[in-house]
């Protein structure tokens, strides 16, 4: 770490959350069922750092001490932390020693081996795309996680030796998504992340230059573009080296307001597993496990005649009926929520799944509860009986 304290706190910090937070890790593997293929998650959840050390340094003698000497028993106490992030981890239970008289020199860990070592790979992809098979039908597999460390390690000592430094830190900014879920992955085992423009300039610490306002854009032009060569190839082809503008209907649905880049990641830098919070793995199963996606049937599908009549006595009663994402988004515009604020007041998935559903694409029904549809309607009902009474009054 840099000579700067708060970020050697920063660290410190950060490595404790890891140490007394419980995470969760997702797997895909892909599975065979007769002729068909089905792709099946494995969650769990443990600590990612199990096993945590802190080496002080006496300042006056400058020899290392351990909080657990002996001799220094009557001077440990409990760790205390200063992060900056969201919140500070609980440091009762690690033994520290008074900085005033020592200084942190090191840290030392061992990763959980469930998370990073030897990790199942994701299936094998040929030149075209298509996964990897036997002749008795099983995936083969591409590698170990391991693997994917060593590619990403190259390219960044490669990047650095020629000064690209842009390359070198979206690459570092690609590779941190293991920390959260893609977007959206295409069946090929390709991983499409999608980025607003704005928010990447920032992440990557560009500044707009009222002089040049290009030099952003063209600097992360060159930037993707070094990494979509073949020598590093961390990009595929059809990635944008120019932020795209949002479609009328991503303007009009309020999904998307600025210009995002489509970048396509290389399954040789995609490492299979990912770190992910209790709620989001929760989340994840309860999709694998759903019923198949409902579309809501057109106008036309609706219009025809069935050609098998019901017999009497035997039609199926209808339930109340699920409200439409305008519906909803109506709704909660009304009271003035967004989707995330919503989400928690609703009690159900989240707030990606309501934006997904608001915009119309496929959402898995069958994956919400009834009682949520419930707090839905009743949810709508309040908000139309509030609009009423705000028009009968003078």
């Amino acid at each position: 770490a840099p000579r700067e304290g708060w970020q050697r706190k920063d660290i410190l910090a950060e490595v404790v959350k890891l140490h007394t937070s419980r995470n969760a890790s997702v797997r895909y593997n892909w599975q065979r069922f007769g002729r068909v293929w089905k792709r099946d998650i494995e969650i769990a959840s443990d600590y990612a750092i199990p096993n945590l050390t802190l080496v002080f340094r006496e300042r006056k003698t400058g020899r290392l001490a351990d909080p657990s000497d002996p001799s220094l028993r009557n001077l440990a106490k409990s760790l205390e932390l200063d992060g900056r992030r969201q919140y500070a981890p609980d440091g009762t239970d690690i033994k520290a020693l008074p900085l005033d008289l020592f200084a942190l020199d090191r840290i030392r860990w061992r990763w959980n081996p469930s998370f990073v070592d030897d990790l199942t790979a994701a299936p094998a992809l040929d030149p075209k795309g298509n996964i990897k098979k036997d002749a008795t039908g099983r995936v083969l597999r591409g590698g170990f996680n391991i693997k994917v460390a060593v590619k990403i390690f190259d390219a960044l000592f490669r990047l650095r030796s020629e000064r690209a430094l842009l390359a070198h830190d979206l690459l570092v900014l690609l590779s941190t998504d293991i920390y959260k879920p893609p977007k959206q992955t295409t069946a090929a085992g390709r991983t499409v992340v999608e980025r607003e423009a704005d928010r990447l300039f920032d992440l990557l610490g560009l500044e707009e230059d009222s002089k040049n306002p290009q030099q952003r854009e063209d600097s992360v032009a060159a930037a993707i573009y070094r990494l979509k060569q073949p020598d590093i190839a961390a990009l595929l082809p059809g990635s944008d080296e120019r932020p795209r503008p949002p479609s009328a209907a991503e303007l009009s649905s309020g999904r998307r307001k600025s210009p995002f880049y489509r970048l396509v990641r290389s399954p040789d830098f995609t490492p299979p597993a990912a770190l992910v919070s209790k709620e989001e793995a929760a989340a994840l199963e309860a999709e694998e496990t759903a019923d198949p996606v409902l579309h809501e049937p057109s106008s036309k599908a609706v219009d025809q005649k069935s050609t098998q009549a019901v017999l009497p006595g035997l039609e199926v009663p209808s339930g109340p009926p699920i409200p439409t994402g305008a519906e909803i988004r109506a709704a909660r515009e009304s009271a003035g929520l967004n989707l995330r604020r919503f989400s928690e007041v609703i009690a159900g998935p989240g707030f990606s799944t309501w934006s997904r559903y608001e915009s119309g694409k496929a959402v898995r029904v069958g994956s919400i509860k009834p009682d949520v549809w419930q707090r839905v309607r009743e949810f709508i009902a309040q908000q139309e009986a509030d609009k009423t009474a705000e028009r009968g009054q003078p």
